[in-house]
C-alpha cells in the first residue's frame, strides 16, 4: 500500500505534521493542499509524503466537513458523494474514516466505544442514504422526523 487515505472531522483538519510524527518514527518529507473537482463539487485535500527508514508513502488526508475549519456544516449535509469521487481520484489504495460524534447520556464515559445494533439519521427522503446505485445494497435507515 504506497497511498493511504484518512477522512477526519473538523477536529483533525490541522493534523499534527511535527512531534507526532517524529515520535512515530516518520519524516516528513513534504506536504501539499490541493482542490479535486469532482462532478459533485470541489474537495479540498492534504496530502503528506512520509518516510520511515527507506520506504516513502503518502498519506491523503480529507477534513470531512470541508467547510474551512468551522463545525458550522452539520453532518446530514456533508457531501459523500464528492468526498469518495476525490479519493477515488487522488488514487488511494485504502482509506480510514475517523468518526466522532456527541453522547446523550450523561453516565457515558469518555473514550469508550459503542457499536450500535440499530441507526437514526435526519435524512429526508430528498438525499440519499448511501453512495450506492443499487436499491438491494442499500441501508434501512429511520427517520428522526415525526
Amino acid at each position: 500500500m504506497q497511498r493511504m487515505a484518512v477522512i477526519g472531522g473538523t477536529g483533525l483538519l490541522n493534523m499534527a505534521t511535527g512531534q507526532p510524527f517524529s515520535d512515530a518514527g516518520l519524516e516528513v518529507l513534504a506536504t501539499d493542499s490541493f482542490n479535486v473537482e469532482t462532478p459533485y463539487g470541489i474537495v479540498p485535500l492534504k496530502s503528506f509524503r512520509l518516510k520511515h527508514s527507506s520506504e516513502e508513502k503518502t498519506l491523503v488526508f480529507l477534513q470531512r466537513h470541508h467547510n474551512g475549519g468551522s463545525a458550522s456544516k452539520p453532518p446530514h449535509m456533508i457531501n459523500h458523494h464528492a468526498n469518495i469521487w476525490a479519493l477515488k481520484h487522488a488514487q488511494v489504495d485504502a482509506v480510514l474514516s475517523i468518526c466522532s460524534v456527541g453522547c446523550v447520556a450523561t453516565d457515558f464515559p469518555p473514550a469508550e466505544l459503542v457499536l450500535p445494533t440499530n441507526t437514526l439519521t435526519s435524512q429526508d427522503k430528498q438525499q440519499p442514504s448511501t453512495i450506492r446505485k443499487h436499491n438491494s445494497l442499500q441501508l434501512q435507515f429511520r427517520s428522526m422526523k415525526p
